[in-house]
């Protein structure tokens, strides 16, 4: 539906609200966005925080996870440069 040909009882009415930040506290700016959006705060639920500390823990392993594979593939370019030299040495004699 066409939001110019709507009926005027869906029409969404847009108003511009300015919420001053400067030098504010986020607790005081939070407020006040809720106080213009008519919003409520949002409980966070132990089963999202538990969640929320499973993607920390996987992120953590991630990170864990590539540098180990980042020694390790070091380790294999040493080893190649190693018998690519020694290779090297053997084929001149």
């Amino acid at each position: 539906m066409d939001p110019a040909t709507a009926p005027s009882t869906l029409r969404l009415q847009r108003r511009v609200e300015t919420i001053d930040m400067k030098h504010k506290q986020e607790s005081e700016i939070l407020s006040r966005l809720l106080e213009v959006a008519s919003g409520e705060p949002y409980e966070i639920t132990p089963e999202e925080l538990t969640e929320l500390r499973e993607l920390e823990d996987d992120k953590r392993s991630s990170q864990r996870d590539r540098e180990a594979q980042a020694r390790l593939n070091e380790v294999k370019r040493q080893e190649k440069a190693l018998l690519d030299q020694a290779r090297g040495i053997t084929d001149a004699v």
